[in-house]
Formats: structure tokens, sequence, C-alpha cells
């Protein structure tokens, strides 16, 4: 009943007219209520790319956020977002996916540790088989392991979720400013930690790089997927003012 319940509860937020950022709080909200999940990470993802472009989170510390993307690009894992997206079921656990055994994962090895995480539930959003948004949730090793009925609550949740990410994404923008001319440049270690960045782009992160975070989740997108350190542009001459959830597909 009360996963029916939270199922339509979504559903209908999904009916809202509501930013990218906000409705990926409230779903999140919603979902953590009702599994056993201490933190998530829920991206908006571009459909075209498949890079994460924005991320909403708790309980997922700076490092771990680095840790998680370069698994995500750069190690061969279970579970990755790219394919649950073309999956008949996009959404798995990571001990099923491991067969039972999660320690064969380097995700469960090298990132969970990090927030004190046992558990493992990921899925990707897809509508007409683009995917525009992905979440992963973890439990800690006082929770309950997440269930095949978990796994099917975010299956149910796989297109509507994708109908309103996609609608987040066309929403007409804000009040949107000229960014700066110069192109942003940051120069990262190998660990993905900023070594230096020129004025533009300190004027790029001040305006996407959520609190507590060092980058934004797309430049950690990335620089995991280049592998080694270098420098990456973040922003250009006549680009917009952008929020953080905003992304623009590709045509």
């Amino acid at each position: 009943m009360a996963r029916r319940e939270t199922v339509r509860d979504i559903e209908a937020l999904c009916r809202l007219d509501l930013g990218s950022r906000e409705l990926r709080r409230r779903i999140a909200e919603r979902l953590t209520r009702l599994l056993p999940a201490d933190s998530y990470c829920f991206g908006a993802v571009d459909p075209t790319t498949l890079l994460i472009t924005d991320d909403v989170s708790a309980g997922l510390t700076a490092p771990a956020a680095a840790a998680a993307m370069h698994n995500e690009y750069l190690v061969d894992d279970v579970l990755k977002f790219a394919v649950l997206a073309r999956s008949r079921v996009p959404a798995g656990t990571l001990a099923a996916a491991t067969g039972g055994d999660p320690e064969s994962s380097h995700r469960y090895r090298a990132v969970l540790p990090m927030i004190d995480a046992r558990h493992e539930l990921r899925a990707s959003f897809v509508v007409d088989r683009r995917c525009w948004g992905a979440i992963a949730l973890f439990g800690g090793g006082g929770r309950p392991g997440f269930t095949p009925a978990d796994v099917d609550v975010l299956r149910r949740l796989s297109a509507p979720v994708a109908a309103a990410l996609r609608r987040a994404v066309h929403r007409a923008p804000g009040n949107a400013a000229p960014g700066p001319a110069e192109t942003g440049v940051l120069l990262l270690d190998q660990d993905l930690r900023l070594l230096s960045q020129n004025p533009a782009a300190k004027l790029w992160r001040d305006e996407l790089v959520p609190p507590g975070a060092e980058l934004p989740i797309a430049v950690l997108d990335v620089a995991a997927r280049g592998g080694t350190p270098r420098c990456r542009p973040t922003g250009g001459s006549g680009a917009g003012r952008a929020g953080g959830s905003r992304s623009t597909p590709r045509r």
C-alpha cells in the first residue's frame, strides 16, 4: 500500500510545473521516506551524451562524488547508469547485480565506504528510449538491503519521472544574464581536485557549484572521462547564465 501511494504521489509531482532541481529534490524526499536509504544522489542527464549535468544529493561528500564519477566513467563495474538506460528494467540493486557478492564491485569497495553505506539501489529514468535522469540511493549497514519490490517502485517511475525531467529542461529560462566573455579554465589534478582557475572560471563556479562542493558535477563528469589532469573549459563567450539544473539537449 505504501509503495502504491508513493508512486501515485510522485506521479502527481511529475505533472506539476517544477524546475528540475526542485522536482528531483521532492521526488528524492518521498523515496527516502519509503525506502531504507540514508543518502542519495539524483542527477539530471543529457540524453545525447549520457553525462550527468547536475545533481541533487544528500549525505554525499565532495570526495565521494568525485570517486563516484571516476567509477562511473573509468572503471569496469556493474549497474552503470548508461547500461540501465538501455535495459528492459532500468533499475537494480548492487547486491543482485553482483550475484550476492558486492565485494566484487569496485564501487562497493571504493565509494560506498566513504559514506558509510553497504547497500545501493540505482535507476535511470527513461522515456521514448532517452535517459533524462538517474538516481543512486544508499543504505547503511544498520539498514536492511533493498528488495525487488523497491526496484519495482523505481521501474514504475522511470517513464513519468523522465518525462517530467524532459519538460523541466525545456522550460523557459529565468532572467538570464550574459556570462563572461572569457572562457573559464580550470586545472585539476589526477584526483579531480582544483589546482588553479582563471577569473571567468571562478565566476562560473560561484554560479554553479552547490554549497559544500568544490566543482559542478558536470565538470567532475567531463574530467573523469578525460582520465588525466588537464585544463577544462567551464564557459565561454556568449554563454548564457546557466542554472544548476538546466541542460540543453543537442539537436
